[in-house]
């Protein structure tokens, strides 16, 4: 299957950036994406497109001074008078104190996990949301949900030397479903790299028992409670850590020491590990970041310990440290992988959660967020599901979540349901001894 954007026509339109100008420094960023979605809702489909694109960025640095240009499309003589365009911008730009010169050439083997040669097609999106629908209607129910496949190329090149390109699939499915009376609710998520990793009618399935086992909820008061959170849950939570070595130097960070230094080597995490790596196979990613700069493996917690915290190129010249590429995905494991079976069965009296919504962020130095729980959360008792209870809203630390934790699934793919697009989140079931649900909440 081709690419959606081929390495010559990208080598010609980074070569038509650097010889429009004469500038200092000069950068050139392309993005190429051609994404297919399909939307439904209460049975029916409601919404359907395929969208191609390709966003072309040139940054060009005087001295200190420097600016960026963007536009749509890549031919070359509208690259180049982008770079012209940016040129002009940086002129007058004020200074950068913190500007540091693009990085320069670096070898790379190239990620192929993230690529399935299987197209997708409007056909294969809609047969599989015709199976979502038929499960739904089968079991008397109603279903919502929103479907996308992606194909897309990256390419970074400075003038200094580095060129990188990835391309990379992914194909990903949320689904709600409903009680025709509203008062039930059950959400699952599917997602993968190639079309046939994606299961929707058993994520149908699993929304379908959730949303018949949601109804007649009991009412259950706040306070902090044992849990179970799923995947999703624990994706959703996870995607607030900031791992920055500049934030825990200047003493607004999480990873601060008291009185001053940093927590590296402290076990913050209870006996989560957090890696980052491009080759990994559950979650694949291009091997170089924005900037230029190769993205190495990197174990940034290991067994609860902090191990690392990533160094700005800026930061890395101040304080006189190595440089680190800016990553955007880490993987989680446990020391051991339980199945959902097991962790319910590990609480005596608690809670678990299907997903959380609407989260945003409450007190930065302590990782703590707020949200609320949506589309099935249960009572457990004795290791036994004994019915479904009232929503909540949480606030919680994200750190002190981890130190609770005493029990781990799999890493799986899933969707987070914040938010549509891009590469599906890796993220793995999670027990933790104490939640804090801080009020009740009327969602179903």
């Amino acid at each position: 299957m081709a690419r959606p954007l081929d390495e010559e026509a990208a080598r010609a339109a980074v070569k038509a950036a650097f010889g429009a100008v004469t500038a200092d420094d000069v950068r050139v960023n392309i993005d190429a994406s051609e994404t297919g979605f399909l939307r439904y809702a209460v049975n029916e489909v409601t919404t359907s497109g395929q969208v191609t694109d390709v966003v072309t960025a040139v940054s060009c640095a005087v001295g200190n001074k420097h600016a960026s240009v963007t536009i749509h499309g890549l031919r070359v003589e509208d690259v180049a008078a982008a770079a012209r365009r940016a040129l002009e911008q940086a002129r007058i730009a004020p200074d950068d104190p913190e500007w540091v010169a693009s990085p320069g050439a670096a070898t790379m083997k190239p990620v192929t996990a993230g690529w399935s040669e299987t197209a997708v097609s409007a056909s294969d999106r809609a047969a599989l949301v015709a199976d979502s629908i038929g499960e739904a209607k089968k079991q008397g129910l109603t279903t919502y949900g929103f479907i996308q496949s992606q194909r897309t190329s990256q390419v970074s090149a400075t003038r200094a030397g580095f060129f990188g390109m990835h391309h990379g699939t992914s194909v990903s499915l949320t689904t709600t479903a409903r009680t025709p009376d509203g008062a039930g609710s059950g959400w699952a998520s599917a997602a993968g790299i190639a079309l046939a990793e994606l299961d929707a009618l058993g994520a149908t399935r699993i929304a379908c028992d959730k949303a018949l086992r949601t109804r007649g909820a009991k009412a259950l008061e706040p306070g902090v409670y044992p849990v179970v959170l799923e995947p999703a849950a624990v994706a959703a939570m996870l995607n607030f850590i900031g791992l920055d070595m500049r934030a825990a130097d200047e003493g607004h960070s999480a990873f601060t020491k008291p009185g001053g230094g940093t927590r590296l080597g402290e076990k913050l995490f209870g006996s989560l590990t957090l890696k980052s790596d491009p080759w990994a196979p559950l979650e694949p990613s291009a091997p170089f970041d924005h900037e230029g700069m190769p993205r190495p493996p990197v174990t940034w917690v290991e067994n609860g310990v902090l191990k690392k915290l990533r160094t700005s190129r800026y930061w890395a010249k101040k304080t006189k440290r190595s440089a680190d590429a800016r990553y955007d995905r880490m993987l989680p494991t446990g020391p051991t992988a339980e199945s959902m079976e097991s962790l319910i069965g590990g609480l005596d009296r608690g809670l678990l959660v299907t997903r959380l919504f609407y989260l945003r962020m409450l007190e930065p130095q302590s990782i703590t967020v707020t949200g609320l729980t949506r589309d099935g959360v249960f009572l457990v008792e004795k290791g036994k599901i004994v019915g479904p209870v009232n929503n909540f809203r949480f606030n919680q630390s994200v750190l002190q979540m981890c130190a609770d934790a005493d029990g781990y699934g799999a890493p799986v793919r899933v969707s987070s349901g914040e938010g549509e697009g891009g590469p599906p989140d890796v993220a793995l079931a999670l027990r933790c001894k104490a939640f804090h649900m801080a009020s009740k909440s009327d969602a179903v």
